[in-house]
């Protein structure tokens, strides 16, 4: 029995230094993340996002890859003629290098990449009437954006940063579906395509907390 608790003991405080020496070289980070998004194609328009969770890992030549969590909802409402269905998801990948920008400073660090945006927007009706049809719509977002970011750190783990997400342009497809007999085939089920560039047009600007695990 004693030795069996000896080598218990053994085994918990090997685990634990293992544990220990894991967590120093581990380069991974949880941040969460919000700020303010700017559209200058027909006016300005200004739009404050809520918070996005972001997972982050730093390589040990300091490059910095993450993915992130942009929009996510589904939503059901219910009326008299029928059921609406809507669902949004989009995720992000980005890229970024060190940069020597505070190469005297050891609290901050500026890095610059790219990032890759995905996003589906669905929308669906299920009508409840008989002289009403079913309808959806279907779209598919792929964006780029250049990524300047500066990360200020707090302590060993904790760090805060600072992006500016400047938007190159995105490609659309669209799918449109519509049960209505009365109208034309290719109107029942029509897809449409196109590619827009849009360099300085959008903006954003993100302030995010991280923590290293």
């Amino acid at each position: 029995m004693k030795k069996t608790l000896y080598f218990a003991l053994i085994f918990l405080f090997s685990t634990s230094l293992f544990s220990q020496e894991l967590q120093k070289k581990s380069g991974l980070s949880l941040k969460l993340q919000g700020g303010l998004s700017a559209s200058f194609n027909f006016g300005t328009d200004l739009n404050l996002f809520g918070v996005q969770p972001a997972i982050q890992f730093r390589t040990a030549k300091n490059h910095l890859h993450q993915l992130a969590v942009l929009n996510m909802s589904i939503g059901r409402g219910w009326s008299r003629i029928g059921d609406n269905n809507n669902f949004n998801l989009s995720l992000a990948y980005e890229y970024a290098f060190p940069i020597s920008l505070f190469s005297n400073n050891e609290y901050l660090r500026a890095y610059l990449g790219m990032g890759i945006e995905s996003a589906v927007y669905s929308y669906s009706f299920d009508p409840d009437l008989t002289n009403v049809f079913d309808r959806a719509q279907t779209a598919y977002f792929n964006r780029i954006y250049l990524l300047p970011m500066i990360q200020r750190s707090i302590n060993e783990r904790i760090f805060l940063e600072f992006v500016l997400p400047i938007y190159w342009g995105e490609h659309q497809l669209v799918k449109i579906r519509n049960e209505d007999p009365s109208l034309a085939p290719n109107i029942q089920r029509n897809e449409s395509s196109n590619t827009e560039f849009f360099f300085g047009r959008y903006l954003n600007f993100r302030v995010g907390f991280g923590v290293k695990l």
